[in-house]
Formats: C-alpha cells, structure tokens, sequence
C-alpha cells in the first residue's frame, strides 16, 4: 500500500515540469478595417423658381470622391435649410446594401433666396449643397429692383491689368494678384453714390471638417441680395490650399449664387475672404475661417490574440488609418464605441476615446462562453469594421496544473502532519477552488494577467492545497458572509 501512494506521489512530482514545458503555437490577430464614407449631395438645377419641384441626388462617396455602394441599410436624413439654419423642410433617404445613390425630391420650396442641403448619417461623413429658390418677381433677370439703369458697373477704363513685374499701382487703387498678372480696380468703380448696391454673403458646406487628402472638398459659395445683371466673376484670397474653378467664383446672370471648391494637403485652418469682382463691384466683409483635418480615411479594429481560452482576455484594439494603411493621428477626441455581433463575452469599456496626437485605443474582451465571437466598432464617418474571435474552453493544460499544484499541497500537509491520505483530495478539491476564486478577481492584489499564467495556476492551486478548508472561510468573507 505504501508503495503504491509513492508511485501516485512520484508521478505527480515528475508530470510537473512535463507540463510547464508543453507550449502553445502563437496566432496571428485578425483584423479589418473599412473605408471612410461620406455623402455626396448635387442638385439637378442651380436655380429654381418659388413652388418648382427640385430633384437632389444623395449618394454614397469614398474618401477620394468615387461613388461607392452601402454595406448594409442606411437611412440618410436630409434637410432644405435656410444660411441661418431654419429647417424648412425635411426627407428620410433609406439606403439598401449594394445601393449607392437615390434621387429624392422637394416639393414647393416656396422661400425665395437661398436653401441649403444638408445630408447627415451617424456612420458617414455629412454632405451638402446650395440651391437658390426664384421669387417670382425675380425671374426676369434684367430686372433689378424695377430698373439696370442705376447699375453700378466699373467704367472700361477703370479695370486694367497690369504684369507681374509692374511696380507702380496709382494711390487708392484695389489691386490683387491672379494667376499670371495683376488686377486692379481703380477708385472710378466706386463714386457714385446713387448707384445700387450690392453685398455679398460667404459661406461653407459641408458644414463640417475637411479631410486634408486633396481630394475632399469645402464648397464655398456667395450669395447676392439682388439677382446679377450679368456673369460676376468674384476672386477670394485664401490662406493656404488650392481654390478649384479656375481661382475664381462666378455668379451667373439673373442668379444670386456662385461656388467654388477648396482642397488642401495639409491639416489646419483656412482663411478666405472676398478680394475684388468684375465688372460689378460687390462689398463683402466675410471672413470664413474652414478646418482641414487630417487625412484619416481607415478605421481598424483587430482583436488579439484571435484564439483564446475561456479563462483569458482578448485585447480588442482600434486604430486610425491613412490611405496608405499608415497610423495616422487625430486632431480631435474621436469616440469609438464596441459591440458583441455574437457570441457572449463582456467588452470594458464600452466606448473609448481616441484622445488629440493619438491614433489607436483599446479595450479588453472577457469571454463568457466557448465558440465564435464577432466583435465591431462603430465610429463617425466609418461602416462599422468587424473583428471575429474563436473562444475555447479551459486548456487542458491548466486543468491538469491546478488538479496537480492542489494535490501537491495536500501532499505536503500529508508528509508534514501526518494526516491521512485523503488530506491529499482535499488539498485537490480546495486547490480548484481557490484557482477559481483569484480568477474571478475577488483577489484583486492578483491580476488576471498572473492568474492565468501556467506557473501560477500551479502554485495558486498549491497554495490553496495547502491552506485546505479555511480557503473557504477566506473566500465567502469577500462576499461579506
């Protein structure tokens, strides 16, 4: 009989250093990341006349402008707005995967002047665009408050053009540069104090951060308070960046609005402000001061390691990409929040905040059943990338350490005490236990990290084999029993 409780304690004392050696081959974390998206918003006509029916195009855009298709169903909320942000009316664009557009219409925009679209999804970027509504005593246009005669125009003479290497602009001229040469108007386009007068009003949409990639743009538009008697060309001055059309904006004939496009490469802010016109002269003391962001256009979300047992935590972790796949970081706190698809398991936190001069965060996954998990993360402006985890059960390995670090505490209570032979079960039997209540934290000076170390299932359960029942007395006063 005695030989035999040997050979039991000798094996266990040999499968030890056995079983710390056996290893597990590492894996590789799976990850995805999407695209940014944005809406694109055009108008079938730039004008419009009061109570006429208007068609907008909603459509879906990658972050260099391509037309692009929903991964899933959408609903894209869109507004007819007044510049000073009164709703005027009011479409619900639902969206289906595999769609990338839909042509939706206003009935009876019945305000005159201007009506901007606005476009907004909680995945995408915003979108929009700027339409002008006609008043019906507006439609001639020739004919500006009853009459063109009093028109203020500058004279021929007063509008010259001068070569870059002129050194001589006459005293109380306006000049500015474009493009290869120098435009003035000189104070004869100014005098007469009868004359009608128009102002103009400068504005931006979207009505949102611009992605510094060259390719995302602010649409910059000025509106008149009386219809142009003719094509107005309007040159704006802008603090860094590439003004598309030509450098110029043009408000057409009988119209009170014109456009143009603003790009940039590089992040911050832009000033652009009126400089001149012709032939009519407009006064305008708009400012508008437009936010280039950094090119963020991917958003990746990885989990790791992708295999995990029951017992262990998966890092889930979020990360802000360029087009070339390069960390890139942000400018401002974006909020990125995590969701179990399927599966069961517990994420902490929640939500997380990609803080300024930062480009990834990460939470943790804490498994509550075996199989597949699939975890993703919504954040503004992106389709949510998935991140898929295989959770298996408790590794045999550690079962077998935990089982043989009690009975090793039971042995030696055996071989110090004298007790009896079944003090070596209990010591097995209390072991587990006492694993099981450091890997549920009740232990917090032990962190998971530790508990689930290979070793330290060993010696926890050691521990706990040898303390024997007052384990348990330990463990229920954590619950204040």
């Amino acid at each position: 009989m005695r030989n035999g409780k040997t050979a039991f304690i000798l094996a266990i004392m040999a499968a030890v250093p056995t079983l710390l050696m056996a290893g597990c081959s590492s894996q590789s974390p799976i990850e995805h990341e999407t695209g940014l998206m944005k809406i694109g918003v055009s108008t079938e006509k730039q004008a419009v006349e009061a109570g006429e029916k208007t068609k907008v195009k909603v459509e879906l855009l990658d972050a260099t402008n391509k037309e692009t298709t929903a991964e899933q169903d959408l609903t894209i909320h869109v507004e007819a707005r007044s510049p000073s942000g009164e709703v005027i009316q009011t479409k619900e664009v639902p969206i289906k995967a595999g769609e990338s557009s839909k042509i939706i219409e206003f009935e009876k925009l019945q305000q005159p002047g201007v009506v901007e679209i606005h476009a907004s999804q909680p995945q995408l970027l915003e979108g929009g665009s700027v339409l002008e509504v006609k008043s019906p005593e507006s439609s001639d246009s020739t004919r500006i408050k009853g009459t063109i005669d009093k028109t203020r125009r500058a004279p021929e003479k007063s509008v010259e053009r001068l070569p870059k290497d002129a050194s001589r602009v006459p005293p109380g001229s306006q000049s500015f540069r474009f493009r290869d040469s120098e435009v003035r108007l000189t104070p004869a386009a100014y005098t007469d104090p009868q004359e009608t007068e128009y102002t103009l009003t400068l504005n931006q949409t979207p009505d949102r951060p611009i992605l510094a990639n060259g390719s995302d743009f602010a649409t910059i538009y000025g509106y008149l308070d009386h219809p142009a008697p003719e094509d107005i060309k309007i040159y704006l001055y802008h603090s860094a960046g590439t003004l598309l059309d030509d450098e110029q904006m043009i408000i057409p004939k009988g119209q009170i609005i014109g456009s143009a496009k603003l790009i940039s490469n590089q992040p911050g802010k832009i000033t652009v402000s009126f400089r001149g016109s012709l032939p009519i002269p407009l006064n305008s003391k708009d400012n508008l001061q437009i936010i280039f962001a950094p090119p963020i256009t991917k958003l990746l979300l990885k989990a790791a390691p992708p295999i995990i047992p029951i017992v262990e935590n998966a890092e889930v972790i979020v990360r802000l990409l360029d087009n070339n796949d390069t960390p890139i970081t942000t400018d401002e706190p974006r909020e990125v929040s995590f969701d179990i698809d399927f599966g069961r398991g517990l994420i902490t936190p929640e939500k997380v905040t990609i803080k300024p001069s930062s480009f990834e965060e990460r939470a943790s996954f804490l498994p509550a059943s075996r199989g597949e998990v699939q975890i993703s993360a919504s954040a503004k402006g992106f389709p949510p990338p998935k991140a898929l985890l295989k959770v298996t059960g408790i590794p045999l390995l550690i079962l077998i350490l935990v089982a043989a670090g009690g009975s090793l505490g039971g042995l030696v209570v055996f071989l110090t005490e004298k007790t009896k032979w079944w003090r070596i079960l209990i010591g097995l039997i209390v072991g587990a236990f006492f694993y099981w209540a450091c890997l549920t934290g009740l232990f917090d000076k032990l962190p998971r990290g530790v508990v689930i170390n290979e070793i330290s299932a060993l010696m926890i359960a050691l521990i706990g084999g040898i303390v024997g029942t007052k384990v348990f007395s330990i463990v229920l006063r954590k619950f204040g029993l």
